[in-house]
Order: C-alpha cells, then sequence, then structure tokens
C-alpha cells in the first residue's frame, strides 16, 4: 500500500468517526503521524493472527508518538511486527485494556506499559523479554498475562501483587523456579508452565484453589505430587512428555477433571 492511499484510509476514519481501524497486512514499514487524527478510535489494528498458524501483521519498527493522541482507545493490536520499542506517549492511553504485542522484537517490557493501569489484559508472547521488572505490580487489573516463549528465567516477587489475573502464560521459558508469592494469586484460573526448565510441581500448585487447567507438558517433571490433590476445581492436567512413572491416587479424586 502506498503512503497516499495509507492516508486516505486513516482521513476517512477520522472524518467519519470510526471506533475501530484494521491496518494490519498491508505491508506497512511506517505508520504515520496523522494517525492522530483518529481520536475516536477505539480499536486499532497494526497486526493480528488469524488462527493458530497464520497471522496478519506488517514490518513496523516504531510508532509515531501522535499514538498518544487516541485517548479513547481500548484495544491496540501491535503483534506480528518488528518492534522492538514503544514511544513514551502511549502512557497517555489511559483507556488502554488490552495489548496485544506477540510476534515482535521486544527485549524488555516498555516503561510506558507500566502507566496503563486500566490494562486487563497484556499479551507479549513470542519475543526475546528477558526480564519482568517489579514495575508489573502498577498493572494490578490485569486478569491475563502472556509472557510464553521469551527468554525468563525468573519472575519478580511483585508478580504476587496481580490479584485479578486468570490466565498466566508461561511456556517456552527456562524458569527453573517460581517465587512464592505466585501463591497469592487466588483466582487463576489456567496456568502453563510446559516447556520450561522446571524438575517438580512447585508446592504453590496447591493454593491455587480455583485452578482449573494446568499445563506442564514437555518438561522434566518426574512425579505429581500429593498437593495436586487439593486442585479440586481443576478440568484439564496436561502432563505429558514428562518423565512420570506413577499417577498418585490424589488424582483419581479430582472429581471435574475431564481431561487428563
Amino acid at each position: 500500500m502506498t503512503r497516499e492511499e495509507l492516508l486516505q484510509l486513516i482521513d476517512k476514519a477520522a472524518s467519519e468517526g470510526s471506533k475501530v481501524l484494521d491496518l494490519s497486512g498491508l505491508g506497512l514499514e511506517e505508520l504515520p503521524p496523522e494517525i492522530g487524527k483518529c481520536t475516536q478510535l477505539q480499536r486499532l489494528i497494526l497486526g493480528k493472527g488469524i488462527d493458530r498458524y497464520e497471522a496478519s501483521g506488517n514490518n513496523l519498527t516504531a510508532l509515531p508518538p501522535e499514538i498518544g493522541k487516541l485517548t479513547n482507545l481500548k484495544i491496540l493490536q501491535l503483534g506480528f511486527n518488528a518492534l522492538s520499542s514503544l514511544p513514551d506517549e502511549m502512557s497517555q492511553l489511559v483507556n488502554l485494556k488490552a495489548l496485544h504485542l506477540p510476534q515482535n522484537q521486544f527485549t524488555q517490557l516498555p516503561d510506558c506499559i507500566f502507566q496503563l493501569h486500566q490494562l486487563v489484559y497484556l499479551g507479549c508472547q513470542t519475543n526475546r523479554i528477558a526480564i519482568v521488572p517489579p514495575q508489573i505490580k502498577n498493572l494490578k487489573l490485569l486478569e491475563t498475562l502472556d509472557l510464553c516463549i521469551n527468554q525468563l528465567k525468573c519472575l519478580p516477587d511483585e508478580i504476587g501483587i496481580l490479584q485479578y489475573l486468570k490466565i498466566f502464560g508461561l511456556w517456552g521459558n527456562p524458569i527453573e523456579s517460581l517465587p512464592e508469592s505466585l501463591g497469592k494469586l487466588e483466582n487463576l484460573r489456567t496456568f502453563s508452565l510446559s516447556e520450561m526448565a522446571l524438575r517438580e510441581i512447585p508446592e504453590i500448585i496447591g493454593k491455587f484453589s480455583k485452578l482449573r487447567c494446568l499445563q506442564i507438558w514437555n518438561s522434566q517433571i518426574t512425579e505429581i505430587p500429593e498437593v495436586v490433590g487439593k486442585l479440586s476445581n481443576l478440568t484439564g492436567l496436561n502432563l505429558s512428555n514428562n518423565q512420570i512413572t506413577e499417577i498418585p491416587e490424589v488424582v483419581g479424586k479430582l472429581s471435574n477433571l475431564t481431561g487428563l
């Protein structure tokens, strides 16, 4: 798409007061500053997954600071690009509830994210993020945090402050152990720990009384601890491709379990 054609799309969205603008799959290498005209946008799509095997992204390496003018945005989809940073002006998106960043080039979480206090969804899967900073505690309303397929080796204690967290994806990281503070996540429903460096199922798992789905496949787990028996709401337990030789009786007592 030519720059002129792109500007026409942006002008049309601005003049019509569009709430949704989908610019994914257009081969964009630059997002023009004119995007700041679209102040009524509630959803901006610059990259998205179509299905499990196909995505529609762009070739963006940066965003203009004018994106901070889109203060009505609730959903911002930036996946499947080549972004490694975000402009500080994004901290002005005070109404943003969902930020999608999969398959980019991030090596760290940009500081501006931690000022988006209304976020309930943060998806950063398939990047090269090595550290989750303590500032993650600022995102107190998070319900979904997806950090799968990154380069994390540990998590900060502050992760336990995310009391509303329901879905936590960590699979595909070289994490060897989990902080005890994780046990404070009382509302956790889905926990993905597959393809990590864990050699045992941590005891804190037993504190997730509302957990429904636990995934720890393709790991080095050798046994299922008795604490798993406390997960009375568990409906799905995936421990495939481990080194488990025996299933304890407590698993059979999980009356809601439908998938093992």
